[in-house]
């Protein structure tokens, strides 16, 4: 090894009589030296919880953890760091024995752990000596509980109170409410984010001040980028294209614009006449649409003068982008319009947030945001703390955090208040580690500002920071490391980021593997080309390193922006029979075993689900033809059909005998359901078809563990558990892999390969982009004009998105996205030791090369910023001639077991006993025809329309268009014409029954208030997770609260009066705890309804809360 020049700063780090921030790239041995500083701090306390180690990831903690118990276990290993740590450690061991901490046997007395944990552990010492509430169950299906508050928020357009703003948000949305919803669920997700750089007590006079402040900053940047002689040329030249373009009235420019707000459109004007074309871009020469007729003797030295100018700015990126800031401001006259809307958006956000509040205590459940929010409220202020920080404040000595380019504005304050107490000398340290070239998290809200800004000042509340530099490479080789030195600076000037962020190394390491990277064209752009290319690569690596030891074989990475980059690969390699270990690339759900455990659960939990049955007669147990299934789809209700002998359909012997075997399972299997948990009755239903014989390798053995496991965390939850809430945790889960062994070949995203490294790293798609950054509700920036102006400017969703504030803050987003591609790129490159290879269409053909005709690549692709530093010797022409035949997408044959197997014959449930058929009276119109049941979905689509057609129809209009619906929904539901009519006449019979009836008409009554629709709820607490749909609800002229319930059925019979008691009996619990539930949240008089339509009958009772619960 070379010498490590930045020895002095490493030696400084030690120190824990000062407190540091670390700019530690990549390779730089960052984690070692947190390890060594972590044990010299042990070393210094009474106790292990006064040193606390803060890391981004579980993996990051559970990794430092093992060090530093592996230091602890070694002196050898300790003597290899650092000379002076054995003594250090032996000072531990004997501290361990003397004050029992007994790190050994009980290693979770270090504090080390991410934030989201230290966040939970805050929040439960909290609630241990006060009366706030602690939620530890984290629900992982976070996302749709912010789509359910949303939903919840919106459906409050037909309260009195919210109704108006309500109106005005989605009337901007030209009533989208599907999309409205959508933009209001991310805006949970990032609330924390917005309520700490933003809250909702905004100053909109004083955001409209700030931003005029901006604008006039922005015009003297600019202004200071041009000479008073360039000033007078670029006069002259718009002066000149003025007189050309508007000869009869030009309107001439007499001085040149002041640097203030008023002058922003004269500005606007240069620039959009003479140096950027309407896509943003430089101009490349000047024409007579410009103002400069080729044919006038004057133009050629007006155009020389152009000329000299443009070069200026383009030899600048610093100018260009100063310029396309001043470019993209809109108007000062256009905000004052928009912040006006900005009230309605922040109480919009509000009112959703309350939502979510009210769902997370429901089901006393959290989410890591809100816990973030909530430690953070839990330490009090900064002037007065609370009893948890002061208590904190007494317990902690040392703080490291790992990572922290990627730390949020909420993380930040919860560092600021955990020392706020601390003062330079008072025996405590706080130790900072970053790289901004790797801050790649910002869809988690991590933002790079807050390392860099931190970094400058050198202080954090009243602890001085010192500041510290890493500047070499333990990891590549030196070509490796000399080429990113030279990449990056260059890189970064183009999207407008600083290039201080970039650290040039020194090369530690001496051993030389060759031309450190090689560029591999695929032409045509084809993934399948670059797919097979890759594939013949790691062949040929593994070929030249086939007569090496498997420890010294190279171990190889493919590394993806996306997910969607690497697919093609994996299923390529998986043709190719080339091994190898992916990171989440495919959830489990995925997986062919998963997929028929889904079935099986299906059938399980929702019993009435035909293409649930389908899908299961298909699966390999079944194994039945499409034919045969398509002569069961015809059977009304297929489970009945299942488990009743009595229903026969024309099969062979052999698919005779197997339905028979099946059907015996059926029985068995929802028996058991009544006395056995849904777990268990899946394990024996999986069982008895064989399932566990037809998938015999270690990964779906693996996998149907993973399932098992999951369904078994959901069943102690306590809630209702459905197809649809599996399948989103399913979607989010990945398969376990083993321990990845040296010299495999690995597959995963950039974002998982970090703080990891591999001999070789293979990137494709280097020529593609990712999907764009979708819109939000709302943008913000946080400005720092001067010390007298500072805070956030924040635009809500405009239309029109050219001119707008709106799009000015989402142009500043798209801007950071961009810089963010240059550094997912350095990450991606610096994970390599020995060398990369580089895929993607730089030319078409090998005289392209010849020439360096390559066609620019698209803008926020990698190759946009290597391409040009590309020696032509290390770029490799890959042709289609390589290629092996495309993948086979066409299906696979019907897979389907022996029958009977011969491991199945035992029988999992455990004899006999649960042969008795089941009571099939579970769900609602399973009793009723087919018929039956789609009159009731139409007629409650068409009952929760009324309110809004009464206001605007007459009755006959109503029940026009009613029916229309009607007949054109039937239709697509399959209704047969000869059930067609009677469909119909019920449909109307119902309507009728409202709109001219005095029961129907008093319900739909435009005086009561508190109209709810369709109302859904997730009730929590001790009711359970089942959700609830209250069909109508209100409160009439006397206060009365009502709850509805239409039931459509219809009887043919005399005992009507019967019919109708025998119905109250059955639905009078349900409607009992829908009162139950709304009589939490609201004390009024509840009483209760049923009512029947198509009868024109109607049941009602009181509503009689009872002391408890059951």
């Amino acid at each position: 090894m070379t010498q490590i020049n930045d020895l002095s700063e490493r030696k400084k780090a030690n120190s824990l009589e000062s407190s540091y921030v670390v700019k530690a790239p990549a390779g730089s041995g960052k984690t070692t030296m947190l390890v060594s500083r972590l044990i010299r701090a042990l070393a210094n306390v009474n106790e292990p919880e006064e040193v606390l180690a803060i890391t981004f990831t579980r993996k990051a903690a559970e990794e430092m953890r093992k060090r530093v118990l592996a230091l602890l276990s070694s002196k050898d290993s300790a003597k290899s760091i650092d000379p002076e740590l054995p003594e250090i450690v032996n000072k531990i061991r004997m501290k361990d024995v003397e004050k029992g901490w007994n790190l050994n046997s009980d290693p979770a007395r270090l504090s080390i752990m991410t934030i989201d944990s230290f966040c939970s552990g805050l929040l439960k010492r909290a609630s241990s000596f006060s009366e706030s509430l602690y939620y530890p169950t984290v629900e992982e299906d976070y996302k749709s509980l912010y789509t359910l508050a949303a939903r919840r928020a919106l459906s409050e357009i037909s309260s009195e109170e919210h109704k108006a703003f309500l109106g005005r948000v989605l009337s901007k949305y030209d009533s989208d409410w599907s999309r409205v919803e959508r933009h209001l669920a991310e805006m949970l997700e990032q609330r924390d984010t917005f309520f700490m750089e933003v809250g909702v007590g905004l100053d909109l006079n004083q955001m409209g001040q700030r931003f005029s402040d901006l604008l006039t900053s922005r015009l003297l940047s600019c202004d200071k980028l041009f000479s008073p002689s360039q000033k007078q040329d670029i006069l002259t030249l718009y002066n000149f294209s003025e007189t050309h373009l508007n000869p009869k009235n030009p309107k001439l420019m007499r001085i040149f614009p002041e640097a203030e707000s008023a002058s922003l459109e004269k500005w606007h004007q240069l620039f959009e006449r003479l140096i950027f074309t309407k896509t943003n871009t430089l101009r490349k020469n000047l024409n007579a649409s410009n103002g400069f007729p080729s044919e006038l003797s004057e133009t050629k030295p007006m155009k020389k003068i152009w000329r000299d100018t443009i070069n200026v700015i383009a030899d600048s990126p610093s100018a260009i982008q100063a310029l396309m800031q001043v470019v993209a401001l809109p108007k000062n006259d256009n905000i004052h319009n928009q912040l006006s809307e900005l009230k309605d958006i922040f109480e919009l956000v509000k009112l959703a947030s309350a939502h979510l509040h009210l769902i997370f205590s429901q089901r006393q459940a959290t989410d890591f945001t809100q816990q973030t929010l909530d430690a953070l409220s839990a330490l009090g202020g900064l002037e007065e703390p609370s009893d948890l920080t002061l208590r904190l404040d007494y317990t902690l000595k040392h703080i490291l955090v790992d990572e922290f380019q990627d730390t949020s504005p909420v993380q930040l304050e919860l560092l600021r208040k955990l020392v706020s107490g601390w003062f330079q000398g008072d025996g405590r340290s706080l130790f900072l580690v970053g790289d901004p070239m790797q801050s790649i998290y910002r869809f988690r809200k991590a933002d790079m500002d807050l390392f860099n800004q931190l970094f400058q000042l050198g202080r954090i509340e009243s602890v001085p920071l010192e500041r510290l530099t890493l500047a070499n490479n333990f990891r590549s080789q030196r070509s490796l490391v000399d080429w990113i030195n030279q990449l990056f600076p260059p890189a970064l000037e183009a999207v407008g980021s600083c290039a201080e962020f970039f650290v040039p190394q020194n090369t530690v390491r001496i051993e030389d593997y060759g031309r450190p990277f090689t560029f591999h064209n695929i032409s045509p752009d084809d993934r399948l080309a670059e797919a097979n290319h890759i594939a013949e690569l790691i062949i040929s690596i593994h070929g030249e390193e086939s007569v090496l030891k498997a420890e010294e074989r190279s171990t190889i990475c493919i590394l993806g922006r996306s997910k969607g980059h690497l697919e093609e690969i994996a299923q390529t390699l998986k043709k190719r029979k080339i091994e190898f270990t992916s990171v989440e690339l495919s959830s489990l759900a995925d997986i062919p075993v998963i997929q028929d455990l889904m079935i099986v659960s299906r059938i399980l939990l929702h019993p009435a689900d035909k293409v649930a049955w389908l899908a299961f007669l298909r699966a390999p147990w079944a194994g039945l033809t499409l034919e045969v299934l398509s002569k069961l789809s015809t059977v009304p209700v297929l489970r009945d059909f299942l488990l009743h002998s009595d229903a026969v359909v024309r099969l062979t012997r052999e698919d005779s005998e197997r339905m028979a075997w099946i059907q015996d399972i059926l029985h068995k299997s929802y028996q058991a359901l009544k006395t056995h948990s849904l777990l268990d009755s899946l394990k024996m239903t999986w069982n008895a078809i064989g399932g566990n014989s037809l998938y015999r390798d270690a990964n779906s053995r693996e996998a149907t563990r993973q399932y098992f496991r999951l369904i078994h965390e959901l069943e102690k939850e306590d809630g209702l558990i459905t197809y649809q809430k599996i399948s989103r945790l399913l979607e989010k889960s990945y398969p376990d892999n083993h321990q990845n062994v040296q010299g495999s070949l690995n597959i995963m995203t950039i974002h998982k390969a970090k703080g990891l490294e591999f001999d070789v790293v293979i990137i494709p798609s280097t020529h593609r982009t990712v999907k764009s950054e979708p819109q939000s509700l709302l943008y913000w920036e946080d400005f720092h004009v001067d010390s007298s102006s500072r805070g956030p400017i924040v635009a809500p969703y405009q239309n029109n998105t050219l001119t707008s504030l709106y799009s000015y803050l989402r142009s500043l987003e798209l801007q950071k996205i961009r810089e963010e591609v240059v550094r997912l790129l350095y990450v991606a490159l610096t994970r390599a030791r020995k060398k990369v290879h580089l895929l993607g269409k730089l030319y078409d053909s090998e005289e392209d090369l010849e020439k360096r005709q390559f066609a620019k690549p698209p803008k926020g692709s990698f190759l946009e910023f290597i391409y040009e530093k590309i020696p032509q010797e290390l770029i490799q022409y890959s042709s289609k001639d390589s290629l092996v035949e495309p993948h086979d997408n066409r299906g696979v044959c019907l897979k389907r077991m022996e029958f009977p197997q011969a491991n199945i014959n035992t029988d999992p449930f455990g004899g006999s006993a649960m042969r008795n058929k089941i009571d099939l009276d579970a769900l609602e119109f399973e009793w009723a025809g087919i018929t039956a049941r789609q009159i009731g979905i139409v007629a409650h689509y068409i009952f929760q329309s009324l309110d809004d057609l009464i206001k605007h129809h007459s009755t006959g209009e109503i029940i026009d268009r009613s029916l229309k619906y009607a007949r054109a929904r039937f239709r697509s539901m399959g209704v047969s014409v000869g059930n067609m009519n009677l469909a119909l006449q019920r449909t109307e019979t119902g309507l009728n029954n409202i709109l001219y009836g005095e029961r129907g008409q008093w319900l739909f009554n435009t005086s009561h208030c508190l109209v709810q629709r369709e109302l859904e709820l997730f009730p929590g607490g001790g009711f359970g997770d089942k959700k609830i749909i209250i069909d109508r609800t209100f409160v009439d002229a006397v206060g009365i609260r009502w709850i509805v319930d239409y039931k459509t059925g219809y009887h043919d019979g005399s005992d009507v009066d019967g019919f109708i008691e025998s119905e109250t009996l059955r639905h009078k619990p349900q409607l009992d705890y829908y009162a139950s539930v709304l009589s939490l949240e609201e004390h009024r008089e509840i009483r209760l309804g049923l009512y029947f339509p198509l009868l024109d009958r109607w049941k009602e009772w009181p509503y009689v809360q009872r002391s408890s619960l059951n």
